[in-house]
């Protein structure tokens, strides 16, 4: 075989070998899923709690789980970068040192069983509320309900870094504020347009969901010690 040929060689080979084929494919999935979840954002962007239901219909199947799964990613880096990042300046100022790269992958793990348990809670009581759900609808709800929420609280912390004094703190807490409003009203949006339950059983859900997370979260809490 003559050097001319090698590099043809070389891709014939990489073309069958099932490992790259599999990352190929798997990279091709991850940026069809970055650009859906960048579509369904900027439909979501000014009014998440009225359209969480077109942008649910605009999606399905694969493309539904994969936007679910951006949206979840996206929300549990920000919960975990303020966190951990708040919680650093706290050890500082104590004089106990920062966090490291390991209490940021534990805080985002934990913010991702935080978001799934959300999701699990509208699985479960969904159907009870006389409406319907499958897995990748509920996790959608869930990521997109916790997703201002986790922004508010990156925002809320920058903020505070920068403005460290009490006007900080108030600005900071109001953010905060502002986020769990918008989970609330986004999860029960969702629980109405994308569920089908209706208003009042659906008022009656969403703290029934959001206890369902917190008790989730309390036993992963216990197994965790």
């Amino acid at each position: 075989m003559s050097e001319n040929q090698h590099p043809d060689h070389g891709g014939q080979e990489g073309r069958n070998n099932p490992y790259a084929q599999h990352a190929q494919a798997a990279a091709v999935r991850a940026k069809a899923a970055a650009q859906d979840a960048l579509g369904a954002a900027r439909r979501l962007i000014t009014n998440p709690a009225g359209t969480i239901g077109d942008a649910h219909a605009s999606l399905g199947g694969e493309r539904l789980l994969g936007v679910a799964i951006v949206f979840a990613v996206v929300a549990a880096l920000c919960i975990a970068l303020a966190s951990t990042r708040t919680m650093g300046m706290l050890m500082y100022a104590m004089g106990m040192g920062g966090t490291g790269v390991g209490a940021f992958f534990k805080a985002m793990l934990n913010a991702l069983i935080g978001i799934v348990a959300v999701g699990g809670g509208v699985l479960i009581m969904a159907p009870l509320l006389g409406g319907r759900a499958n897995p990748a609808s509920a996790l959608f709800i869930a990521a997109t309900a916790v997703l201002p929420m986790a922004i508010a609280s990156v925002l809320a912390w920058l903020v505070g870094m920068l403005l460290q004094n009490q006007l900080g703190g108030i600005l900071a807490m109001l953010l905060m504020l502002y986020g769990f409003s918008y989970l609330i009203m986004v999860l029960n949006a969702g629980l109405r347009q994308v569920c089908g339950v209706n208003e009042s059983r659906a008022a009656l859900g969403t703290p029934t969901v959001l206890a369902i997370a917190m008790l989730v979260m309390w036993l992963w809490g216990q197994l965790m010690r």
